[in-house]
Formats: structure tokens, C-alpha cells, sequence
């Protein structure tokens, strides 16, 4: 008859091996924990002081808020865009308004574009809303043969678009490579969606989409203020607003702002 024992005995011997290991192990793992938890506590880390540089008040947004409506209801009547003027803020569908450290005033959003104002508060582009849905149309409407390709025309009406914003147009063509292109939807057919980009160095300058049947720019972006000589949006007493807010100074030293100037230093 086999003799069951000794392999009992085995297989019991390994499992009080087993078990005295993982023992050993867990009580091992709560030391480490309670030794790091003892570790944390003596060093007590400092409380969170949040950046100076993200400071800002509901004043200075305020502010902010009426100065990029104003941009917004020059640029829209300069580009001639369908919108429903006057903008309101009461009428926006977007609103965000940038800290006063990061030099950018922010954006505003309308159901038709959006309005971005940008460094040294230039203003800096436009997007119509619901594009996806404009190219979607543009694709089933507008299948073209490559025999109306006209990047010519469309590069005259981005000249002129562009001069209407206060872009230096002379400056960007000397300086800057040009890239014209059409949305293609296959090598003999393409969609009048004229895409122009101008860049330097590789960097991007300005970009420019416009649907020539219509003339309706759908994408303006500048990359670098550089190029725009339109005065940029101004607040008012801006010093004055911060400090009533309790600005730190270390940031109001960066914005070119003493103790006492309302205005940013030239």
C-alpha cells in the first residue's frame, strides 16, 4: 500500500514555510509604512503658496471683459464678419479672461467666432464656430476641378483681409515664406477653401482660411504681434485696479508697474 506520510509531512512542512515567509513579509511592509509615515510627519512640508503670477481680481477681469468686447466689435465690423452687432458680454458664449502676469488679455466667443486677444493685448485671430460642420457643407457644394483653382485671387483677398486688421502685409511678405493651398479631395478636384501660411524660419506668422465663393474667412491666426501695428487693448488704471486687489509686488514689478503708477511704464 502507498505510504501517504511522508508526503504529507512534506507538503505541510512547505506550507509553514510559505506561511512564516509571507508573515515575515507583511510585517515587514507595515514597518516600512510606519517608518515613512514617521519619515512625512517630521518633515512637514510648508503650506501651498500659489504663484504670484496667477494672481488676479474680479475687477481687473471685469476690465479685461470690456476691453476684448470693444476689440471684438472693431474686428468684427473691420472684417465685415456676420455677427450680430453690437457684441455683448451678456451674449457670449465663451469667456476667458488670462492673468495679468501672462501679458494676454484672453478670448471671447460669439455662436459665431471666437475672438482671441493676445500678447501686449494685439490682437491675435479668429475661429468660426462649427467648422466641421462649414467643411462638411463646403465638401458636398463646392467639388471643383482643378481648372478654378485660382491661389491668386486668394492670396489678393488674405492681402486685403489682413490690411483691414492691421497686419504689416509689406513686412510679412518680404520677411516670410508663403505657402498657398486648397483642400483637395482628390488629385483633379479640390474645395475653394484657400489655406495661407506664412512663416519664418519655420515658425508659424500668421495663417489665413478663406472660403473664396463666399469670401468668409474661417481661421486667423498671428503668431507674432511683430506684424500687427493696430494699437493693442488698453485697461485703464490697470496699476490702480491690481493694487486695490493687493497685487503681490513682485508682480506688479513685472508688469512694468510701481507702488504708485496706474499705467504700465513704456
Amino acid at each position: 500500500m502507498f505510504d501517504c506520510f511522508p508526503f504529507l509531512k512534506h507538503a505541510l512542512s512547505l506550507y509553514l514555510t510559505l506561511s512564516s515567509a509571507m508573515l515575515a513579509s507583511a510585517q515587514s511592509q507595515s514597518s516600512s509604512k510606519d517608518a515613512a509615515a514617521e519619515i512625512a510627519a517630521e518633515q512637514k512640508l510648508p503650506p501651498f503658496k500659489p504663484s504670484p503670477y496667477f494672481f488676479t481680481t474680479p475687477e481687473y477681469k471685469e476690465a479685461a471683459l470690456r476691453g476684448l468686447v470693444e476689440e471684438a466689435n472693431n474686428v468684427a465690423r473691420d472684417l465685415h464678419l456676420t455677427e450680430t452687432l453690437p457684441i455683448r458680454a451678456s451674449n457670449l458664449l465663451e469667456i476667458s479672461i488670462a492673468t495679468p502676469a501672462s501679458g494676454r488679455l484672453g478670448l471671447i466667443s460669439t455662436s459665431n467666432y471666437v475672438y482671441y486677444i493676445g500678447l501686449d493685448g494685439k490682437f491675435a485671430g479668429i475661429d468660426q464656430r462649427n467648422l466641421d460642420a462649414c467643411w462638411a457643407d463646403e465638401k458636398r457644394a463646392y467639388d471643383w476641378p482643378l481648372d478654378r483653382l485660382d491661389t491668386n485671387s486668394a492670396f489678393l483677398y488674405a492681402c486685403s483681409t489682413l490690411k483691414a486688421v492691421g497686419v504689416d502685409v509689406v513686412a510679412l511678405n518680404r520677411e516670410c515664406d508663403l505657402d498657398i493651398r486648397a483642400r483637395n479631395l482628390s488629385g483633379t478636384r479640390f474645395v475653394p477653401d484657400y489655406w495661407l501660411s506664412w512663416s519664418k524660419k519655420r515658425a508659424p506668422v500668421v495663417f489665413l482660411s478663406i472660403f473664396m465663393p463666399t469670401t468668409t474667412i474661417r481661421i486667423l491666426k498671428i503668431e507674432d504681434p511683430k506684424y500687427v501695428w493696430r494699437p493693442g487693448v488698453i485697461i485703464p488704471n490697470i496699476g490702480e485696479i491690481l493694487r486695490r486687489g493687493n497685487a503681490p509686488k513682485v508682480l506688479l514689478r513685472k508688469m512694468g508697474l510701481d507702488t504708485n503708477s496706474t499705467s504700465i511704464k513704456n
